[in-house]
Formats: C-alpha cells, sequence, structure tokens
C-alpha cells in the first residue's frame, strides 16, 4: 500500500510541473521559495519538536497527553508569532532581503497551524503503524496542491496560488488522521489534564531543550540556498533552484519518507524490544537506498538539462542544469535522512553539533561565492560538495550512536 500510493503521489506531482511552470515565471517559484523557507524555520518551534516522543511511550494516557501538549504549545506558539510578524514583520523582512514575500505574511500563519497539526498526527499514525492512512494523506496532499495551484494560476497572476498550493500539500490530510484519532482516543479524552500535560513535558524534556537548536540549526542550513539564492542572484535564479532541486528529490522524496516513517516506528520497538537487531537493521536500510538511488536519481539527472526546456518550458532552461550539481544533495540525503535517528538512540546531542558544523560550512560556501562574484552552477556545486561529505558523517554518527545503544545490552 505504501509503494503504490507513494507512486501514485509521485506521479500527481511529476505529471502536473509542466503545467504548473507555464502558468508561474521563476521568479514566482522564486518567491515560494521563500515562503517554503519561512514556513520551515518556523516549524521548528511550533511543538517544540514534543511531537518527536510520541511513538515512544508504553502508556497510552502519556501518548494522548502528549498529544495534547502539542496542539496546546501550537496553538500558543502561533499566536505569539502573529504578534511578532505583526510588529516586527517589516524589520525581519528587510533583514533578511526577503520583502518579496511581505504581502504573504498571513499565510505563514495558515501555514504553520495546517502543518503543525498535520505532523503531530502524522507522528501519532506513526505510532500506531498505519502507513496506509499515511500514504492516503499524502495522496490527498499531492492532488489537492497540484488542483490549487493550476486552478488559481490559470485565474490570478504572481505567486498567491503557489503558496495556497503550498499550504494544502503540507496541510491536506488532518481530517483523515484527525478522524482515526478520534476514533481511538474519543473514550479517553477525560484522561488529559494539566497536570498530566506537565509531567509529560519534563518526562521528555530533552527534546525541546536539545532537538530544537539542532533542528533550528538544520531548518535554517537546509533553507539556506534559497535565502543566499535571493540575496546573492534574486528571486528568479531562486525559482530556478527551486524547480531543479524539486525535481531532483521528487522521485525519491515520498519513498525517503515512507521509509523514514517506518524506520522510525521499527527502531522505536527495537530499542524496547531487541537493540541486537538495530545495526543490522541500519546497514541493510542504508545499502537499499544507496542502490534505489541510481535508478531513481542519478540516471534521470544526466538527461535533465536535454529535457528541462521541452518539458517545462524554455524559460525553466538554466534548471535542468543545476540539477546536475545538486544531485550531490539528493543521493546523500535520501540516504541518511530516513535513517538518522540520533535521538531515538539518546544521542540527540550531538544533532546541535552537527547542525552548527554543516550550516557554518554552508555559510562560508555560499559567502565565498558571493565576494568571489562566482556563478549559480560554481554556487550550486560548492553546496552539493558540503551536504555531500555532511551526511556522510552523519550516518556515521549514526553508527556510533547505535554501538553505544548496544554496549550495556552485549554486557548483559
Amino acid at each position: 500500500m505504501m509503494g503504490s500510493g507513494a507512486a501514485i503521489a509521485q506521479g500527481i506531482g511529476i505529471l502536473t510541473l509542466p503545467i504548473i511552470t507555464r502558468l508561474y515565471s521563476p521568479s514566482d517559484f522564486g518567491i515560494l521559495g521563500l515562503f517554503i523557507s519561512a514556513l520551515a524555520i518556523l516549524l521548528v518551534f511550533t511543538s517544540l519538536r514534543y511531537e518527536f516522543a510520541i511513538p515512544l511511550p508504553k502508556s497510552e494516557s502519556t501518548t494522548l497527553n502528549l498529544v495534547a501538549l502539542c496542539i496546546s504549545l501550537m496553538i500558543i506558539i502561533c499566536a505569539l508569532l502573529s504578534i511578532i510578524i505583526l510588529i516586527f514583520g517589516n524589520y525581519f523582512a528587510a533583514l533578511f532581503n526577503i520583502q518579496a514575500i511581505m504581502p504573504y505574511f498571513w499565510l505563514i500563519l495558515i501555514g504553520l497551524l495546517g502543518s503543525g497539526t498535520y505532523q503531530i498526527l502524522n507522528y501519532w499514525a506513526t505510532r500506531q503503524r498505519d502507513y496506509a492512512a499515511i500514504t492516503h494523506t499524502r495522496i490527498n496532499q499531492s492532488i489537492s496542491g497540484a488542483i490549487s495551484k493550476i486552478a488559481l494560476g490559470a485565474v490570478t497572476a504572481g505567486p498567491f496560488g503557489l503558496l495556497i498550493g503550498q499550504i494544502f500539500s503540507s496541510a491536506a490530510g488532518i481530517g483523515t488522521l484527525g478522524k482515526k484519532f478520534w476514533k481511538v482516543h474519543k473514550d479517553n479524552l477525560h484522561d488529559i489534564s494539566i497536570k498530566k500535560m506537565k509531567h509529560v513535558g519534563r518526562e521528555y524534556w530533552s527534546f525541546p531543550v536539545f532537538s530544537v537548536p539542532a533542528q533550528l540549526v538544520s531548518s535554517i542550513g537546509l533553507q539556506l540556498p534559497v535565502i543566499a539564492l535571493s540575496i546573492i542572484y534574486g528571486t528568479g535564479v531562486t525559482g530556478l533552484y527551486v524547480l531543479s532541486y524539486q525535481m531532483v528529490t521528487l522521485p525519491a522524496s515520498l519513498i525517503s519518507g515512507s521509509v523514514g516513517q517506518a524506520f522510525y516506528a521499527e527502531t522505536a520497538k527495537n530499542i524496547r524490544d531487541n537493540p541486537r537487531v538495530l545495526m543490522p537493521q541500519f546497514v541493510e536500510t542504508v545499502k537499499k537506498l544507496s542502490y534505489i538511488s541510481i535508478p531513481l536519481i542519478v540516471l534521470p539527472s544526466l538527461v535533465s538539462p536535454f529535457l528541462f526546456p521541452i518539458v517545462f518550458g524554455d524559460s525553466w532552461r538554466d534548471a535542468g542544469i543545476y540539477v546536475l550539481p545538486l544531485v550531490f544533495v539528493a543521493v546523500s540525503s535520501f540516504v541518511a535522512v530516513p535513517t538518522s535517528k540520533l535521538a531515538l538512540f539518546g544521542c540527540n546531542h550531538w544533532e546541535f553539533g552537527f547542525h552548527v558544523a554543516r550550516t557554518s560550512l554552508l555559510i562560508l560556501g555560499f559567502y565565498i561565492a558571493y565576494t568571489l562574484n562566482f556563478t549559480p552552477i560554481l554556487a550550486l556545486t560548492i553546496y552539493g560538495i558540503i551536504m555531500m561529505l555532511t551526511y556522510g558523517i552523519l550516518i556515521g554518527l549514526n553508527i556510533v550512536a547505535i554501538n553505544l545503544q548496544l554496549s550495556p545490552d552485549v554486557k548483559n
């Protein structure tokens, strides 16, 4: 079910992109990239990463109060962010040179509420191992996102349709997962209390303390190309990058996400019940993803410079060339991201140092490209090499973390 569902969602995304690129300009895609970057960075704060802990508790009461804590934090933090944006929005837009998305700040708050709610329910569904429901929601996200982008692009000018479509793409499925959550827990909602929410907040304190800083630096690092390209080259080049990055990662993203969900759930279970299988499971998953990446990512990317102007229109010709250095990013992330579970291995404090180091290298790389007036393709090549090397280091860190997890078990 997961495989066929992922293929359907992937097919929808690929088939509709040639229509969408003829309705919107590269600059519109550049604004979309900035919008997505803002959402990704702010989303780190919405539930303070407590949602990561939802698959872990043995007690359903603890899980229920964790979900309630996440939703409560999301509402409070989104309300605070709305006040901050209202007062300081213009200042931040000027500071980061993102004035182009100022008219759409209000959509960021809607996107945060939608994305945050889906994220919480998604981790709950992962705990239930309801992968069919997760895959179903991803298909709905692809369909609703594509339809809204095409429909609004046909009747309105500018990036508005892209932004609305992005919100649907990240939030659709809340109803499906919400109904399942209600069906499972409707008779136990009385078990939710502020006292218990405080208790689970203290029990899983390491997630906001360690994971929030780590994920914030990680999100900044991952979104840095969009921000840096916009500052250095403008929204036109940024839009070309957004399309090329989307195309080089789209075939693998849904598979990677499904593998990551399954790997997370199985790893959490094995940590509790059978730690000895952690290393074989990790190695086997890394090998399989590496093999899959060749036909899925590498081979199609080689013909991108020839196909892009034909498929997406002549204005997107350079995007096909941008794909080539981005292969380094796509392959390494496809292998490393689904299998990196340092928080589950009790080493979430390592994530912060890793992400700080990677983000620092990326800032240095783009700074060099800016000061030496590099072309966009050369800047993206530097970016691709840095990402490939750091993802390799991340795989090594997970191997060390698994060995540390095994040590007490081996001694016993």
